[in-house]
C-alpha cells in the first residue's frame, strides 16, 4: 500500500527495508547483487527511493529469488495481467559467445527457463506475455530451443505470435532489430503493427554543443577520420558515421545502440555511431563592435566591419548561410583549442601540437605554443600533448542523445541522470526497448 505520493515504504522500518532490498537481489552493475553492507551504506533515502521504484514498476528484480505466487495474480475476471520478460542476449548475439539458451545449460541466456518455473508455480496465469530479445533468438543455432519454449507456452494455453521489428520502421532513426513474441492466453488472434514512414535522421537527435570529454582523440580516432576523408564519406560540417575503422560509412539512420556503446571505436563493420565535425570560423562582434552597433547601423558613424568583428570558431557544427561572398564561412587551416584566455581559445595549425590534457578544465592555459609549432612543456603529469592531424574531430554520442534514439523524453533522462553514472546511462539505453515500438505493439492489443 502507498500514500498519495506513491511512497510504498511507509511503515517499513529502516532495518527491515534493508533486508527486503537485500533479499530482492538488487544490483548496481547488472552483474552481481549488492551486499547487505553496500545497501546499508547507500543511506535510508536511497533505500526508500529504490524500493518505491521497484514497487511502482512491478519489477521482480532477480527472477531467481521469486516464485510464481509472488506474481500475485488474482481476480482475473476483473483485471488483465501482462507479464513482460527478456533474458540476457550475450549467449545469443553475434557479438557474444553464442553458447545458446538450452534448458539446464547454465548459460546467461538460459535464464529464460526461470520464466517456465514461474508460470508453473502460479495458480493463475497472466493473460498476456510479451518477450523481447535479439533476432538471433530464432536463428538456426537457437531455433530448436525457441520452439521448445513455444511448445511449453502452447501447453499452458497460450497462442503465440512472433515478429522481428525494426525501430526505424516506427519513426525512430535507429536501425535496431528485435524479436518480439506476443503470447495470449486462449484462442485469440494478434497482428503486429505495420511500419510507418520515418521523417527524421540522426542529426535531429543531436545537441549543438557537448562537453569536450566526449571528443575522441586517439590513434583509432585519427585512423577513422582519415578513412572517411579518403572515401569521401564526410559531407558538410557535421556527418554521422559508423564508429568503426572497418569500412566506415556515413549514416542517416543510427546503427543499433548497445549496452557497450561507451567502449569506443570498434573493429567490426557497421557498428556504433559517431559524429564527425568540421572546425568552422564565423565572424562575431567584438565588445567595441557591440558598443557602437546602434550608431553604426543608424549611419551616425562610419567604421570598417573588420574593426568591429573577429573570426571565432563555431561550436554548433553548422555552416553559416551560403552566399556569393564566401569569406563569411572559412574552413580552418588552424584548429581552435579551448583554453583559459580572453577569447577562450588559441589557434593551432594542422600538423602542429597542442596539450589536450584535462579537456574540461576552465583554467588551463598554455595549451598552444607559437601556433602549434612549439611543443608545450612536458611534465611528469602531461598525458595529452597531441599532434593535430586534420581539420576534423570526432565524438561519441552523449547519454542524452542515446536516450533520445530510444525514443525517451528528455525529462525522463534528466531524472535518471540524477541517480546514475554515464556508464550506467549508456547501458540502460542499450538494454532498453525503443518506446515507439513497444507502444505500437500494445496498441494492437486493444
Amino acid at each position: 500500500m502507498s500514500d498519495d505520493n506513491g511512497d510504498y515504504s511507509i511503515g517499513i522500518e529502516k532495518d527491515r527495508l534493508q533486508t527486503i532490498l537485500y533479499k530482492l537481489g538488487i544490483s548496481i552493475d547488472g552483474k552481481s547483487p549488492m551486499t547487505y553492507e553496500q545497501i546499508k551504506n547507500k543511506g535510508e533515502q536511497w533505500q526508500r527511493n529504490t524500493y518505491n521504484a521497484i514497487k511502482a514498476t512491478h519489477n521482480l528484480c532477480s527472477v531467481y529469488n521469486f516464485n510464481g505466487k509472488d506474481l500475485d495474480i488474482v481476480d482475473t475476471d476483473k483485471y488483465s495481467y501482462i507479464l513482460t520478460y527478456s533474458f540476457p542476449c550475450q549467449d545469443l548475439s553475434v557479438a557474444g559467445k553464442q553458447r545458446g539458451m538450452t534448458k539446464g545449460s547454465g548459460t546467461r541466456s538460459g535464464s529464460l527457463w526461470e520464466v517456465e518455473r514461474l508460470l508453473n508455480e502460479t495458480e493463475n496465469l497472466p493473460q498476456v506475455l510479451l518477450m523481447e530479445n535479439v533476432p538471433q533468438v530464432i536463428s538456426d543455432a537457437n531455433i530448436k530451443d525457441f520452439q521448445l519454449w513455444q511448445d511449453f507456452l502452447t501447453s499452458k494455453g497460450y497462442s503465440n505470435y512472433v515478429e522481428i521489428l525494426n525501430a526505424k520502421d516506427f519513426g525512430v532513426a535507429q536501425n535496431r532489430e528485435r524479436c518480439f513474441m506476443v503470447s495470449i492466453l486462449g484462442n485469440y488472434n494478434y497482428k503486429f503493427p505495420k511500419p510507418i514512414t520515418i521523417n527524421k535522421t540522426v542529426k535531429d537527435y543531436l545537441e549543438n554543443e557537448v562537453d569536450e570529454k566526449y571528443y575522441l582523440n586517439n590513434e583509432k580516432a585519427q585512423k577513422l577520420i582519415q578513412k572517411l576523408i579518403s572515401t569521401n564519406q564526410i559531407n558538410g560540417n557535421r556527418t554521422i558515421v559508423d564508429c568503426t575503422i572497418n569500412e566506415p560509412q556515413a549514416r542517416d539512420i543510427s546503427n543499433c545502440i548497445t549496452a557497450r556503446y561507451d567502449c569506443g571505436i570498434s573493429n567490426q563493420r557497421s557498428t556504433g555511431i559517431a559524429v564527425v565535425e568540421r572546425f568552422v570560423l564565423t565572424p562575431k562582434r567584438t565588445e567595441y563592435g557591440k558598443k557602437i552597433r546602434k550608431a553604426y547601423e543608424s549611419g551616425e558613424i562610419s567604421e570598417s566591419r573588420h574593426n568591429m568583428t573577429e573570426l571565432q570558431p563555431r561550436t554548433d557544427g553548422i555552416s553559416n548561410t551560403l552566399t556569393t561572398v564566401q569569406k563569411d564561412n572559412l574552413l580552418l587551416e588552424k584548429v581552435a583549442i579551448k583554453q583559459a584566455t580572453a577569447k577562450g581559445y588559441e589557434e593551432c595549425v594542422v600538423g602542429g601540437v597542442a596539450d589536450l590534457s584535462f579537456p574540461s578544465s576552465k583554467t588551463r592555459r598554455g595549451r598552444v605554443q607559437n601556433g602549434g609549432n612549439t611543443c608545450p612543456t612536458l611534465t611528469a603529469e602531461t598525458t595529452g600533448v597531441c599532434r593535430i592531424e586534420s581539420q576534423y574531430r570526432i565524438r561519441k554520442l552523449i547519454p542524452l542523445e542515446c536516450w533520445r534514439l530510444m525514443d525517451f523524453l528528455d525529462e525522463d533522462f534528466y531524472k535518471a541522470e540524477q541517480v546514475n553514472s554515464n556508464s550506467q546511462l549508456y547501458k540502460q539505453a542499450g538494454n532498453s526497448i525503443v518506446k515507439a515500438v513497444i507502444m505500437a505493439i500494445f496498441k494492437q492489443m486493444f
